[in-house]
């Protein structure tokens, strides 16, 4: 079943993505993007929790994993987003941040004794190749301009409230 959410959560981060590059475009301030996308979450994670019927204690050693983590969720969504509006491709910054997949892979090998065999090592050598091709430059050229051999399509419509080539 993990597969299952592991798909729809590549999903549904993928639309975030993409959504939260237009509002980039529309120049809404990256901290407005953080409270509305944080603001928001909190109430249907409230909700859901209570649907659920969970007790909102947790005990003090995992509310300070748990705080520390939302911290670093901060953080990271901060310089995520900033990311998503300077790339020229959303995808480029996607894709380097997703590079936290080999970091998290080998960390749990010392955190929660997984084990690493060497399919695994070379998917994670794979995923950082593949980040690493993203972020060539072609002939001198940035990645956003059109390169021989490569397609890109002009928008036909702009996003509301946006200017339109």
């Amino acid at each position: 079943m993990w597969i299952i959410y592991a798909l729809i959560g590549m999903l549904t981060m993928s639309c975030i993505t993409l959504m939260i590059k237009g509002a980039m475009d529309m120049k809404v301030p990256v901290a407005m993007i953080l409270v509305y996308l944080s603001g928001t979450s909190i109430w249907f994670a409230i909700g859901y929790s209570m649907f659920k019927g969970y007790s909102f204690s947790v005990g003090w050693k995992p509310a300070i994993i748990l705080m520390l983590a939302a911290v670093l969720g901060f953080i990271g969504n901060l310089f995520a987003i900033r990311a998503l509006g300077d790339a020229p491709n959303p995808a480029y910054a996607s894709a380097i941040a997703s590079v936290n997949v080999a970091v998290v892979a080998v960390m749990s090998v010392f955190l929660f004794k997984s084990e690493l065999n060497v399919i695994k090592v070379l998917g994670i050598f794979l995923c950082i190749a593949g980040v690493v091709l993203l972020s060539i430059k072609t002939k001198g050229k940035d990645n956003a301009q059109q390169t021989p051999g490569t397609y890109s399509r002009k928008a036909t419509h702009a996003l509301p409230g946006t200017a339109q080539d």
